[in-house]
């Protein structure tokens, strides 16, 4: 006979259940294995802190009697707990602990290194010219008159600043942050 075990490999209870030939087997080897309820067999299966993943709205609460779930957390994946190390990061996940978010507001530390370059010179030795009353302009010609208006220089003193304005863009809207996803309900077995 098969000695009983609390929690029997997988293997071992394939290559069992080979031996069995008929109801007479298999009602002995539910009495060896000590699996005489459906909850002894969901113990088996599914013990106290497990995790079931379904497609549909089927709540295992109905179909395992004598045990209970509850649905896990909406919008979470789930990550192993323990130490991780990806480049120069060392990331510790605790059993239980919760974090990350579905969309995120990048700060400017988050930002990529960059650089927004403007040029301006301060050489002098150049003008600028701006329309001004001739002098002695002829008065009767009126303003439309070419005796009128002139192109007047400006000074060619020398160096002197500019000043340079560079517009913020964007529009600081927080990124998606999920990978790609399918939806499905999430339950752990509590007792």
């Amino acid at each position: 006979m098969y000695p009983r075990t609390n929690l029997a490999s997988i293997n071992d209870m394939t290559a069992f259940a080979r031996t069995l030939n008929g109801a007479a087997d298999a009602a002995a080897a539910r009495n060896t294995l000590g699996i005489t309820t459906q909850a002894a067999l969901i113990n088996i299966i599914y013990p106290v802190g497990s995790v079931i993943t379904l497609t549909n709205d089927t709540d295992p609460n109905k179909i395992y009697t004598g045990t209970t779930w509850v649905k896990m957390d909406a919008g979470r994946v789930l990550v192993s707990a323990g130490t991780y190390t990806e480049g120069s990061d060392t990331y510790t996940y605790t059993l239980g602990d919760k974090g990350g978010e579905a969309k995120h507001q990048l700060t400017a530390e988050e930002l990529a290194s960059h650089k927004h370059w403007a040029y301006c010179t301060t050489n002098g030795a150049h003008e600028h010219t701006f329309r001004a009353i001739t002098q002695g302009a002829d008065q009767n010609a009126g303003e439309g008159g070419s005796n009128y208006w002139a192109d007047r220089p400006t000074s060619t003193a020398g160096e002197h600043s500019h000043t340079v304005t560079i517009d913020d863009t964007g529009e600081d809207k927080r990124h998606e942050n999920r990978m790609p996803y399918v939806v499905i309900n999430r339950w752990k077995r509590t007792a």
